[in-house]
């Protein structure tokens, strides 16, 4: 039998009463302060009763949300009564018992979270002093909902909560009813959306309990959305008031929307009565790992952090508002701390509020030490103020990724973003001074500084920055003074709808304690730069000048003046008695009662004072400048105007200092008009002089001004300014060029035209005379003169110097000439200068310039530079309707890379260019002597961009030479004009080699250039010989008239003394030279062509061919090679070369070996001859069958040749040979298009024995046919291309073994094609594994391809 631990009944009562008394001790003070709730608590408890609705769902796997319904009625006996219910997890039993005995059941360090991961705490704690608000409505509280138990499962429950007591007996006992009026699972638990309902029904039973009810009710509505941004698990909030007829709703309307990396939208339906709305907000959050909490918790935590704003369907920026709604929120909104007035709502479940959660600590102090007992040290400790300024401090680059966000996606009102950061520091805020410093110095200048450092403030050029676009802000936000202050700031303000609100959150800078001690600038806080009419004022003083206000609309800064000045009128300001802001007639701004008090000139004409001014008598000092209102001034006396202007004038011209300067005003004045006729006559000549005066004085003159005045004012001023006059327009030396170019054409008044104009003027009136204009400098009057008249340079001579042009060409006045010395032009009067015609003028004779011509080219201090820049201007014209140059212009005209034209010109006499050609002939000659090659010719030949010329350099000597041939000319015989074979140039006088021949035995000219020649011991001409190639002429040079024209012969020889020779004496230096001489001599001999050519160099001819079996075999290739001679035709040989790759396979294929090895006997010769022939391709694929078969006759041997014609022959050549044809069929399809282009052997399906082949996805049916070749081309212009196809399986790297073959018949074809016909020749490489094609065209001109 078990027997149970012995325990006290004094112990069991004695935990009995301890647990009532504890139960007491905790609600008995809190429910006696609600009895008389204040406003805080009226406002706190509909959020006690959500956050332990949103607990409950913290653990659910799925249908993690919750919705709660306020409803305040009237019951049946008549009661008010408030019940709030929710769809969240029913009662655990710990959650029931610390519902009743008032203790947080469920609060723990660490928790499944709302999002399903296992994090530190998230739940705010269930049914604990945050619950006791709900007494403020009811001490009594009806529960109804479900039980989750182990044996029954989910069962009904239904208690009561008593707390209506006053004394401690009173409480316990309503805590014993509770417990015995508690019933379980008698009755059917009701649900929505399939979740059990929990309801809590407060007894409103006094008037006292039905203030917090409308209360809390109010600022739920105000808060709901705000909320629910926070708490992801409330899907709704329904507030159903029947007694004040307020109905409320707010739905969640689907997920948070991710819209861009941390940012999220969350979108709410909002209804009130029978409105309903859509509430919007822009979150930004984070979740990271933070060693401040971390330290803080003892275990690793995450910081979780919110900040959301509140926007609108039209993308608007919504104000938060302070007196009805926090901006903080840990998980539910601070109610009490709406002093934190952020422009955002921040939320984080790590901030410590205080105990009932009316705020957050914000003291100085962040962390301390503290004594581990353990580790027997110091630790640090953080402290909860610490907690919280970590967490506002992260939430500031928040706010500015928010304010980015915002201002990227293009939000408006965002003046919001500003909104409390004004306000929060004021005074009477219920900050502490400490807690007020800390809050400045860590959190709300930073915010201050985003603010005024991001563009949110609209203005009329967009979104701008108050600190980096120095913005400014009205202090007065009427209308009025907000147009003053436009026209000052204009875009450096905010719209004026916006202003109010700006203005509204203000801030400067903030002031701290004395001994507060943090790192921060005290002295540069941003502030709101505020425009009051002091600073109006100051701006107009600072000004100086009317012309100096720096206003944005200047086109009447007048009337801006006088709306200030109306202002400071209505405000019965004193600052316009004060201040230098008033303007005087020179725009300056002056105090109205200073030393020289301002007067009213308004009566005085403009145009007097104007003249006056320009003469010296400035009274405008003195003087309110015209348009100025609201001003009253003393009138100043129109008295003595006339005498003053009238003394000033005398004194100018008395002073003869500065005269022009100060006579500037009467020498641009004119008489007013009159009907006199001596008036008129004097007045336009007065505009005459003052046009003169204007066009070489045009800097100094304004408009003439009408004075009436007497015309003996002007007559002296005339007199003494044409003189000045006279002298400038002589000093300028030449006539003014005028241009379209946009040079600046300044002071470039005299033209032609206008020099006659001015030279008749004056002599007409007697200001210039003719003997001033001949002669030297003391022929005038008072011994004056002037160089006035202009050359053929539109310089000024006297005109004793010039002449008239006569019967030269005009064409030899060009500057091009004139470098020559022979300045034609400078001695040639102007041919558009109007001269009387008493003037006598001697012409010139166009056979004094021929002459001079030959003299300057004859002249040997002449540079030889000029001499060819003449001679090239003077071939370059053309005489009349002849043609003697144009040779010598093609020649020079590329080598000089001219790119003019010739101009052809009257004159019969040839003589003016005999000395030109002269020159350019032998300044040729000089030139290729001094280049000395072919190759630098080219370069010098070569276009300026760097391209070649449009000839080579040997064409153009060739062109050269054929000018002088016809016209007879003579160069030296010293000049290098004769181009070897290496492009070296040679002397007319060199023994030269016609080398024309040159491209005949182009493949044995290698001999000559690898070295082979300096190992002969030649018995004479040794230099010559092993240097020949110097001494032929290039092939392709047709000027061979000279040279001699046995080249062939002497070449020919020259090589078979080497090559004896050296085959007589081959060492191991030059066996391999010797080698590819011997070859490149068998193959040139292959060549009918070439057979007579043996007669030249008969001793290597005729031992050719032993030459190449000794160097060119070792004994046994020569002994296969001799086997394989005696088994096969010399065609059936070419056919298996051909078939080189088809034979290795055959070999390879095990198969065939195994099938051969049965008739070993009679294939075995056969075999082992293949494998020969296999070595003997891969290792001697250059070899001569035929020869080298003549040569091995001596040795005998079988080979059957049937299998492999079999396999490889015929078919295999005419697969080959389809592919070819198609391949180069879709080239010129591509190239001529399809319709031009006939196939010879394309058929159709239906053709007997025809063969389809297909290639790049076309099928094609073809059948051989006799024709002479495989395509014809018909092209545009009636001739015809005719295409033969010779194709192999071989890389074009290969070609040697695989030689091009044809046939009598397409050699005689070839010949017989005409103009009409060209007949081309395609080689195809690579046919099945990467096809090329290469086209051979026979000679011609110009090719079609």
């Amino acid at each position: 039998m078990e027997t149970r631990k012995y325990i006290p009944d004094d112990i069991r009562m004695a935990e009995n009463d301890v647990m009532y008394e504890q139960y007491c001790n905790s609600v008995g003070a809190r429910l006696r302060d609600l009895d008389n709730p204040g406003d805080v608590d009226c406002k706190r408890w509909p959020w006690e009763l959500i956050q332990n609705a949103k607990d409950t769902v913290v653990k659910r796997e799925k249908d993690r949300f919750v919705d709660v319904v306020f409803h305040r009625y009237i019951d049946e006996k008549g009661h008010q009564c408030l019940s709030f219910l929710h769809n969240g997890e029913p009662f655990s039993a710990k959650a029931l018992v610390g519902l009743k005995w008032k203790f947080s059941a469920e609060k723990r360090s660490e928790e499944i979270t709302e999002d399903g991961i296992r994090r530190d705490k998230q739940s705010t704690g269930r049914f604990g002093t945050g619950f006791l608000t709900t007494h403020a409505l009811s001490r009594i509280i009806d529960i109804k909902g479900a039980l989750e138990t182990k044996d029954k499962g989910l069962v009904s429950v239904d208690m009561t909560l008593y707390r209506n007591g006053t004394t401690d007996e009173e409480l316990k006992k309503g805590l014993i009813r509770t417990e015995e009026e508690t019933r379980y699972n008698e009755r059917e638990i009701e649900r929505k959306d399939g979740h059990p309902i929990t309801e809590f029904i407060y007894h409103l039973d006094s008037e006292d309990k039905i203030r917090p009810a409308r209360m809390g009710i109010a600022n739920l509505m105000d808060n709901s959305a705000q909320t629910m941004t926070f708490c992801p698990t409330i899907r709704s909030i329904t507030i159903n008031d029947e007694i004040d007829k307020v109905y409320y709703e707010i739905c969640r309307k689907g997920d948070d929307k991710p819209i861009q990396g941390t940012f999220a939208q969350c979108e709410f339906e909002e209804t009130k009565g029978s409105n309903s709305q859509n509430r919007i907000f822009i979150v930004n959050s984070i979740e990271e790992p933070n060693q401040e909490l971390t330290l803080f918790k003892k275990f690793e935590r995450n910081l979780r952090l919110q900040l959301a704003i509140e926007v609108n369907d039209r993308k608007e920026v919504k104000p938060i508002s302070y007196d009805v709604s926090p901006s903080v929120y840990c998980s539910l909104p601070l109610i009490g701390f709406e002093r934190m007035t952020l422009p955002f709502y921040i939320n984080s479940n790590d901030l410590e509020p205080v105990t009932e959660r009316i705020a957050l600590y914000l003291k100085k102090i962040r962390k301390g030490k503290r004594y581990n007992n353990e580790t027997n040290c110091d630790e640090e400790d953080i402290f909860p103020n610490g907690i919280n300024w970590m967490i506002l401090e992260r939430s500031v680059p928040m706010y500015q990724e928010l304010i980015d966000y915002l201002i990227t996606n293009e939000y408006t009102d965002l003046y919001n973003l500003g909104n409390g950061l004004g306000q929060i520091l004021d005074s009477g805020s219920g900050w502490t001074e400490e807690e007020k410093d800390c809050l400045a110095a860590r959190y709300i200048i930073p915010l201050r500084e985003i603010v005024v450092r991001k563009s949110i403030v609209k203005t009329n050029d967009g979104l701008r920055s108050i600190e980096k676009d120095n913005l400014y802000f009205p202090a007065n936000i009427k209308s009025n003074f907000y147009e003053i202050c436009n026209n000052i700031y204009g875009n450096s303000m905010p719209v004026f709808d916006e202003l109010r609100y700006w203005i509204r959150n203000k801030w400067g800078a903030y002031k701290f304690a004395d001994d507060f001690e943090e790192s921060i600038d005290k002295s540069e806080q941003s502030i709101f730069q505020l425009v009051d009419t002091n600073a109006i004022a100051n701006f107009i003083e600072e000004a100086g000048n009317i012309n100096s206000l720096a206003l944005i609309d200047q086109s009447n800064s007048i009337e801006w003046l006088n709306s200030f000045y109306k202002w400071l009128s209505d405000a019965k300001s004193s600052i316009i008695n004060e201040k230098r802001i008033v303007p005087n007639r020179k725009k300056n701004f002056v105090c109205v009662s200073g030393e020289k008090p301002l007067k009213n000139g308004a009566d005085i004409e403009e145009v007097v004072y104007t003249f006056m001014k320009k003469l010296g008598l400035d009274w405008d000092e003195q003087l309110l400048l015209d348009g100025i209102n609201s001003i009253s001034l003393e009138a100043i006396k129109r008295e003595d105007v006339v005498n003053a202007i009238k003394k000033r004038c005398k004194d100018i011209i008395d002073s003869k200092t500065n005269v022009m300067e100060l006579l500037l005003p009467i020498v641009t004045a004119i008489p007013t008009n009159a009907e006199n006729e001596n008036r008129k006559n004097f007045r336009n000549k007065r505009l005459q002089i003052i046009e003169f005066f204007k066009a070489i004085y045009q800097k100094e003159v304004t408009n003439e001004v009408e004075i009436n005045l007497s015309a003996e004012i002007w007559e002296d001023t005339d007199k003494w300014l044409m003189r000045q006059l006279l002298d400038q327009v002589a000093s300028k030396k030449q006539l003014d060029t005028i241009n379209e170019s946009g040079d600046n054409q300044t002071n470039k008044y005299c033209t032609i035209k206008w020099l006659n104009n001015f030279v008749n003027f004056s002599i007409n009136n007697g200001y210039l005379h003719q003997e001033e204009l001949s002669g030297d400098n003391q022929s005038g009057k008072d011994g004056k003169h002037w160089n006035l008249i202009p050359n053929g340079y539109g310089e000024y001579c006297s005109l004793d110097q010039l002449h008239t042009i006569g019967n030269v060409p005009r064409e030899l006045l060009s500057e091009n000439f004139a470098v020559s010395g022979i300045d034609i032009k400078a001695n040639l009067i102007h041919d558009r200068f109007e001269i009387n015609n008493r003037l006598n003028i001697v012409p010139l004779q166009l056979a004094n310039i021929v002459k001079n011509l030959e003299s300057f080219y004859t002249d040997k201090n002449k540079e030889l530079k000029t001499k060819i820049d003449v001679a090239s201007y003077i071939i370059h014209l053309k005489p009349s309707e002849q043609n003697l140059f144009d040779k010598l212009l093609n020649v020079y005209d590329m080598f000089a890379h001219y790119s003019g034209t010739q101009t052809e010109i009257e004159c019969s006499d040839i003589s003016l260019w005999r000395g030109s050609v002269n020159v350019i002939v032998n300044y040729l000659a000089g030139e290729i002597s001094k280049e000395g090659s072919l190759n630098m010719l080219d370069k010098k030949l070569q276009k300026e961009d760097g391209s070649a010329s449009t000839i080579p350099a040997i064409k153009w000597i060739d062109d050269y030479i054929d000018y002088i041939l016809e016209a007879r000319l003579h160069i030296s015989e010293d000049t290098l004009i004769m181009p070897d074979y290496y492009g070296k140039l040679h002397s007319i006088k060199d023994k030269m080699y016609d080398g024309n021949c040159i491209e005949d035995i182009e493949e044995l000219i290698p001999i000559l250039k690898n070295g082979l020649l300096n190992d002969c011991l030649f018995e004479e001409g040794a230099d010559f010989k092993r240097n020949i190639l110097s001494y032929v002429l290039k092939p392709g040079f047709r000027h061979t008239e000279h040279a001699q024209d046995d080249t062939k012969r002497v070449i020919l020889g020259i090589i078979n003394e080497c090559v004896t020779y050296c085959y007589k004496n081959i060492n191991d230096k030059n066996r391999e030279l010797i080698k590819d001489a011997v070859e490149r001599i068998v193959n040139y001999f292959q060549s009918e062509v070439h057979a007579q050519d043996g007669k030249l160099m008969q001793d290597v001819y005729s031992k050719r061919n032993d030459m190449a079996m000794d160097l060119l075999y070792d004994p046994e290739t020569r002994k296969q090679l001799q086997k394989m001679h005696d088994a096969f035709t010399l065609d059936e040989m070419n056919d298996l070369v051909n078939s080189k790759n088809e034979i290795k396979q055959l070999l390879e294929d095990k198969t065939v070996i195994q099938e051969l090895s049965q008739k070993k006997d009679e294939l075995y010769k056969e075999v082992s001859q293949l494998e020969t022939l296999k070595l003997m391709q891969e290792k001697f694929p250059d070899f001569n069958l035929k020869e080298i078969f003549d040569r091995l006759q001596k040795e005998q041997g079988d080979f059957d040749t049937t299998q492999i014609n079999d396999r490889v022959t015929k078919q295999r050549k005419i697969q080959i040979g389809d592919k070819g044809e198609c391949f180069v069929y879709q080239e010129l399809c591509r190239k001529y298009g399809i319709d031009n282009v006939k196939w010879s052997n394309l058929v159709t399906s239906s053709t007997a024995d025809s063969r389809c082949v297909h290639w790049n996805g076309e099928a094609y049916y073809l059948c051989t046919t006799s024709h002479d070749y495989d395509f014809e081309v018909a092209l545009t212009d009636g001739r015809k291309l005719l295409f033969e196809v010779k194709t192999t399986v071989g890389d074009v790297s290969q070609s040697d073994l695989f030689p091009l073959n044809f046939q009598t018949k397409e050699w005689d074809y070839i010949e017989k094609t005409d103009n009409n016909s060209k007949y081309v020749i395609v080689r195809v490489f690579a046919v099945e594994t990467s096809p090329k094609a290469y086209y051979l065209q026979k000679y011609s001109e110009v090719s079609d391809l």
